[in-house]
């Protein structure tokens, strides 16, 4: 693990558990950022892991092992490989003279159930 990484972990680890000594845990964590796993750990550590709801973003090896384990609830990501190659399509479109919208990307949800990468 890289000392960033490390960092990251560390430091979302400790400011949860100083938020939940002085406010106590909440039903759930929606986690817009990364550092997905100083959530996990800050929740293990308080033992709440599996009963607060859990929400995070990007499908990752790390991710995904958090749903598995059932810390995690949900991650929400995208098809990055659909969304590359539709912006390729269309600025190949556009520069071939043919204006269009671009296309929207398909948002993907995932639980321990269907957390395949």
């Amino acid at each position: 693990m890289g000392f960033v990484v490390a960092w990251r972990l560390e430091s979302t680890c400790e400011q949860l558990t100083r938020y939940f000594e002085a406010n106590g845990h909440p039903a759930a964590i929606y986690n817009v950022a990364g550092a997905n796993r100083g959530v996990a750990k800050a929740l293990d550590n308080a033992g709440k892991a599996h009963e607060t709801v859990f929400v995070g973003h990007e499908l990752t090896n790390h991710s995904r092992n958090l749903l598995e384990t059932g810390i995690m609830d949900y991650v929400i990501s995208h098809d990055f490989v659909g969304e590359v190659a539709a912006a390729a399509r269309w600025i190949k479109d556009d520069l071939n003279g043919v204006t269009a919208e671009p296309a929207h990307s398909q948002i993907l949800v995932h639980t321990r159930y269907n957390c395949g990468l």
